[in-house]
């Protein structure tokens, strides 16, 4: 079978500064620097592949989510309160929003990039080509982790102990999931959201629908990033990664 050319993200913080350790949903959280590996094919079975890492923007200021496309990567500033985007094969970063209020996890699907505010509870879109933002939400309760599916976009608030969706054209949020405490990564498939809590360790899914949330593990150390593919749900805890199949 042919090897396969894998391109991947890095984050990466200068000598001198600390890269964030909290992981939003499928976003990565680093500091100032965001960079790129181009690794080689894969290599043979129990072999290191090696990769060496491209700064595609610094001096960027507190940087925390990350998201990607075929052609293009989009992170947020915290400190600077911007969106920025820069061609996967390097370029002059630019600005798709400022003047935000702390924006943190980040989504991008086929036209639209989305984000979360932290200090004014907001849910942000914006095109990928650049444009004037739209707010999808406001007075949310610490929004943290984002995605995004072909209709909805999905966040949840870390402080309130809600996962919410809302149509990516606007609407009326809608509350998926209450009463779940501290929330972190969320993700979605075809049919489910999932998130990750403190409280008991969980790892949660509800139908994107609606309907009565499911347990899909309890007891996990601190649960954190999560990610599902066609058949399982992957998330992060303290020092371990964990799988779940079926999902």
């Amino acid at each position: 079978m042919a090897h396969l050319t894998r391109r991947f993200l890095c984050l990466r913080a200068w000598p001198g500064l600390r890269a964030t350790a909290r992981l939003f949903g499928l976003a990565v959280l680093a500091s100032a620097t965001i960079a790129a590996c181009s690794l080689p094919p894969f290599p043979p079975e129990g072999t290191t592949g090696t990769g060496t890492p491209t700064t595609l923007a610094s001096g960027q200021g507190s940087s925390l989510g990350i998201a990607v496309d075929a052609t293009r990567v989009y992170w947020t500033n915290v400190n600077g309160g911007t969106v920025m985007t820069v061609p996967i094969v390097g370029g002059t970063p630019t600005h798709l929003a400022s003047g935000q209020a702390n924006p943190l996890g980040i989504a991008v699907d086929a036209t639209r990039v989305y984000w979360t505010t932290d200090e004014d509870g907001t849910v942000m879109k914006v095109p990928t080509a650049g444009g004037t933002p739209t707010t999808l939400a406001s007075g949310q309760n610490h929004r943290s982790a984002i995605a995004v599916d072909a209709t909805s976009v999905y966040w949840t608030n870390a402080n309130g102990g809600t996962v919410m969706t809302v149509p990516i054209v606007g609407g009326t949020p809608v509350t998926l999931a209450s009463g779940q405490g501290s929330l972190w990564g969320i993700a979605v498939d075809s049919t489910s959201v999932y998130w990750t809590t403190d409280e008991g360790g969980t790892v949660m899914k509800v139908p994107t629908a609606g309907g009565t949330p499911t347990t899909l593990a309890s007891g996990q150390s601190v649960p954190r990033a999560i990610a599902v593919d066609t058949t399982s749900v992957y998330w992060t805890t303290g020092d371990t990664i964990a799988k779940l199949t079926p999902k």
